[in-house]
């Protein structure tokens, strides 16, 4: 089963995880001189007046982010936070695959508890999330 590259994974998670919240673009060069990392996704949700969400997105094609990707991960919450006056929350999104070590897919899309089914070459791949903290 062919699996997609990393840029093809983050323009399918972008149409799926943007149609909520505004989505917000961040020059990764900003962020390296502030010490902190690489944004893959990241999107301003705002609840109420007083209730802002800035929600940044790991999408990995294999594994859980590693502890120092973490770390740079959470220097650029505390950074884009301060700036949109928003409480961060960091996901991060990875595959679940098989004994095989191959991808799992299934017919439908659908979103369930802290697993994600995205579309993906007319099958449907499965995604866990997880908060990182």
């Amino acid at each position: 089963m062919e699996e997609p590259t990393g840029i093809e994974l983050e323009l399918t998670f972008s149409k799926y995880l943007h149609r909520i919240g505004q989505p917000v673009l961040i020059e990764p060069v900003f962020l390296r001189k502030k010490g902190a990392g690489q944004v893959d996704l990241c999107r301003l949700r705002i609840e109420d007046k007083s209730t802002r969400y800035l929600e940044i997105f790991e999408i990995k094609s294999s594994f859980i982010p590693g502890n120092k990707q973490i770390k740079r991960l959470k220097r650029s919450a505390l950074v884009l936070s301060r700036i949109f006056f928003a409480t961060p929350l960091l996901q991060s999104f990875y595959p679940i695959k098989g004994e095989d070590g191959a991808m799992i897919a299934v017919e439908e899309e659908q979103s369930e508890g802290t697993r994600i089914i995205i579309p993906w070459n007319g099958r449907s791949l499965i995604y866990k999330r997880i908060f990182l903290h």
